[in-house]
């Protein structure tokens, strides 16, 4: 009704008034719709189809003729020897036309985009109706959902819909049996008994979340946290203390029990409490990490936006906190242990926006590596570190691996991947020669990674030896893993679109051309290969290393991605003779979903998209 389009709430579309009317007494009319050309796939399809075929017919009679640039009146009309002249052109002709998509990179799935140019990618993550996934994987319908770009997994599900689902039945599929806990406002009541600030409880997931959470991300001063949850040094503002300890207890309780209890949006939902106006007027390091912590929970727990938007106001007070400079007079070494707090901050936060930004197609907010005097992490054994404030004690870089060796390098492969994605997601789009110069810019920093994160599984774990550990730990393990799938992932991404040409159904000659051409082939195989040693790695880490609620989220993530990819290759050419290939590599992903099933129901989901789709 029209009450509810302009309040933006969910209708029932009773007659004659519908439920929100009643219960408000508001008048309830029903205007009619503007009929408009269908924004569907179907439509698109069709509506692209015809223009290619017009432009083949436009190729045969004018071959001489460039479409683009007759379109943009860069060319005079089709001459005589009359007309011809020697006059120069003005400047403006002049210029070199930049290079269009069509004849540089193959052609995407087209953004499916909401039927309101205003309103329709208005989000609100707190309504259980709004459903939405932290791996931007699920959101068929664009409609309130936020914006997904061409490297979410999202855009791929679209543009593989069979032709007879609709966009509704899509999306009953995709997201049936949600699991609506992370996203309802009211939360089911605890046992009375149990006190969410008992000291034991607290105890226990703080515990987790330096066992689990810190040794991925250790942007918190373990030492100096610990010391003020204890009463033992001074604590920063209370709210802002309030709403950093129950980030953590929130990451630590989800990463303990997952979704299986509902401890970790209780903590959640009290750091929001604390989110006071003072808040948003202020700016220090630990409110700087209580946001970027949150920001990655709110992923987590399938709220994708309001992570997004944790992240942005994290990354603006950071620059406003001057973290991505080095400070002369800071250099001294009674200064060493806030330096490295300042850079871990910093770094980990860049680590998180270039992730968001690919994950979601969207556009990365931090500044240009050329921008940034910052010095990389140092790689220090937990060990040896002291109390912030305590100033009497060197700072011991070693040679073995710790849980900033993971930082570090994830940092540098941030800023090539940043940069490699800004460049895929501009205009005009990058050619197959530039495509497989950014390919070879990703296997150069796989070439001087350290041997203990060498995809070679005998050469790492030779290299892994630590000081007191017996073996290879398993923080060490996931993080070698997760970084192998991170730049196997960052060149799917890259050489997908010469892979999903096949199911966007081509007919441009120059589309056609391109596609035979050997530098394509060689794009589709890189893509192809990747996506299969993806799935061997993360089926190789599942039967091998201890399965967590983090570790397992990591894995079905870039397990789906690099599965859609055969998905499209057995669709688009079911009797290849690769297909036999396609096939084993989608049933091992099903068999490695169904195991990581049990700590992330998001991965069950993406077994009845797959199956959905072959």
């Amino acid at each position: 009704c029209d009450s509810c389009r302009k309040r933006k709430l969910k209708c029932s579309k009773d007659l004659p008034k519908c439920s929100k009317c009643q219960q408000h007494n508001w008048e309830c009319n029903y205007s009619p719709r503007v009929v408009r050309s269908p924004l569907t796939r179907i439509h698109l399809t069709k509506v692209e189809n015809r223009v290619r075929g017009l432009e083949a017919i436009i190729h045969e009679l004018l071959p001489e003729v460039d479409i683009d640039k007759l379109l943009s009146r860069q060319v005079a009309r089709i001459s005589t020897p009359r007309q011809q002249t020697s006059e120069p052109q003005s400047p403006v002709t002049q210029q070199p036309l930049k290079r269009t998509q069509s004849s540089e990179y193959p052609e995407i799935p087209e953004d499916d985009v909401p039927d309101d140019a205003i309103y329709g990618f208005d989000w609100n993550e707190e309504d259980i109706d709004a459903l939405n996934d932290g791996m931007a994987a699920l959101s068929v319908d664009p409609s309130n959902k936020g914006y997904f770009g061409v490297a979410s997994s999202a855009v791929i599900v679209r543009a593989l819909r069979k032709p007879s689902q609709d966009r509704d039945m899509d999306e009953s599929v995709y997201t049936n049996a949600s699991d609506s806990r992370s996203n309802s406002k009211t939360l089911p009541d605890l046992d009375s008994t149990v006190s969410l600030t008992a000291k034991y409880l607290t105890n226990e997931f703080i515990d987790s979340y330096f066992e689990n959470y810190h040794s991925s991300y250790p942007f918190i001063h373990k030492e100096t946290f610990l010391a003020q949850y204890r009463d033992e040094i001074p604590i920063p503002n209370n709210d802002i203390w309030q709403i950093l300890l129950n980030a953590v207890l929130a990451l630590g309780a989800w990463c303990l029990h997952g979704e299986s209890s509902n401890f970790d949006l209780h903590y959640y939902q009290n750091a929001k409490s604390y989110l006071s106006s003072y808040v948003f007027e202020s700016g220090s390091i630990p409110l700087l990490l209580a946001l970027t912590l949150l920001s990655n929970y709110a992923q987590k727990r399938n709220k994708p936006n309001t992570g997004w938007n944790y992240l942005g106001l994290a990354v603006r007070m950071a620059m406003g906190l001057g973290l991505y400079k080095e400070f002369a007079n800071w250099s001294s070494s009674k200064q060493q242990l806030q330096l490295e707090m300042r850079r871990r901050i910093w770094w980990g936060l860049y680590i998180f926006d270039g992730g968001a930004a690919i994950t979601f197609g969207r556009p990365v907010n931090l500044p240009d590596a050329q921008m940034m005097d910052i010095n990389e992490v140092s790689n220090i054994d937990d060990d040896d570190q002291i109390m912030m404030g305590s100033n009497n004690k060197e700072l011991r870089v070693v040679e073995y691996p710790t849980i900033y060796s993971g930082l570090i390098w994830q940092a540098r492969f941030t800023i090539i991947s940043t940069e490699i994605y800004n460049r895929l997601i501009s205009t005009p789009r990058p050619g197959t020669h530039e495509c497989l110069a950014m390919n070879d810019r990703i296997t150069k920093f796989v070439s001087e990674l350290p041997k203990y994160f060498s995809e070679d599984k005998s050469i790492a774990e030779s290299a892994s030896q630590i000081p007191g550990e017996n073996g290879v730990p398993e923080w060490l393990a996931f993080t070698r893993y997760r970084l192998i799938w991170r730049y196997k992932n960052l060149q799917l991404i890259l050489m997908r679109a010469f892979v999903l040409q096949r199911v966007v159904g081509v007919q441009n000659p120059a589309m056609l051309e391109l596609a035979k051409s050997p530098e394509g082939k060689q794009c589709r195989v890189i893509c192809m290969d990747v996506t299969h040693e993806t799935i061997l790695s993360v089926a190789e880490f599942v039967e091998n290393h201890k399965v967590t609620v983090i570790t397992s989220w990591y894995a079905t993530f870039f397990l789906f991605h690099a599965s859609l990819v055969s998905v499209v290759c057995l669709r688009s050419d079911p009797k290849s003779k690769h297909a036999v290939g396609w096939k084993s590599d989608i049933i091992l992903a099903k068999q490695v979903l169904r195991c990581l099933a049990r700590d992330n129901s998001l991965a069950n989901k993406f077994i009845t998209v797959i199956d959905s789709m072959c």
